[in-house]
């Protein structure tokens, strides 16, 4: 079992909450004010997270309607694979979630 460190923010530990509930990871430790440990979750030796791709960085956020949002649900763009994650006004939601709740937000990654 492997584990990265990874910076430690506010949204990067709803979204570690958010893959443990999804079972992508297995577990994650708040080391100290500035790191998270991450123990990545494993299927007969082959890794969970196949990949994992930033949309938004500080320089450059990526905001997307409740429209586009639909438009990528019924086009599969994630459905099948994997999915978006969004940082909206009710919190860190899922593509589906953001669906279900109809609103939009800040795109801010791609796993799969």
């Amino acid at each position: 079992m492997k584990n990265v460190v990874v910076q430690r923010t506010k949204e990067s530990v709803s979204s570690l909450a958010k893959m443990v509930s999804l079972g992508y990871i297995n577990i994650y430790t708040i080391l100290n004010t500035k790191y998270v440990d991450v123990k990545l979750k494993y299927n007969e030796g082959e890794s969970v997270i196949r990949g994992i791709f930033l949309v938004s960085k500080s320089s450059l956020n990526i905001y997307v309607k409740l429209d586009d949002i639909l438009k990528m649900l019924r086009d599969n763009f994630f459905c099948l694979s994997g999915f978006l994650t969004f940082f909206t006004s009710k919190g860190h939601a899922l593509d589906i979630e953001c669906f279900l709740h109809g609103i939009g937000g800040k795109v801010n990654y791609g796993l799969y």
